[in-house]
């Protein structure tokens, strides 16, 4: 194998073409891949660091509907207790005043019932005073 000049001039022009290739082509191209992995690596690790925040917002949600679960039966269990509780109140109030309202018209009978007495024993004793009157006088 010989080496002439135009050995040496075709290794110069590719080399002034390896140059030129690199600086025209090979950087500007390495520039935009980097730029582009730049950009999906920053990509990814927004969605990963959004899902780890949604993953973190779907517990406190979890979270936040079972205290408002717990803190709903616990107003419907106190409002029924109140309520039950109520009932029973007014269940006493009205049987005491049923009480008392039988108790008055017991009174009131047994009153009507002394005066009804009453009166029959002076219309028995009247009667009986008539009769000595009126029998003594016959």
């Amino acid at each position: 194998m010989e080496f002439n000049a135009t050995f040496l001039a075709a290794m110069f022009s590719f080399v002034v073409f390896i140059y030129i290739m690199n600086t025209i082509y090979y950087q500007p191209v390495l520039k935009i891949i980097k730029e582009r992995q730049a950009l999906v690596d920053g990509n990814y690790e927004k969605a990963r660091q959004s899902g780890e925040k949604t993953g973190e917002l779907d517990e406190q949600t979890r979270t936040q509907l079972d205290a408002a679960a717990q803190k709903a039966k616990s107003v419907i269990a106190a409002t029924i207790e109140k309520a039950t509780a109520s009932s029973a109140e007014q269940t006493k109030a009205a049987q005491k005043q049923s009480q008392m309202k039988i108790s008055q018209a017991k009174e009131k009978l047994a009153k009507e019932e002394e005066k009804l007495t009453t009166q029959l024993e002076i219309k028995e004793l009247s009667k009986s005073i008539s009769k000595k009157i009126l029998g003594g006088a016959a």
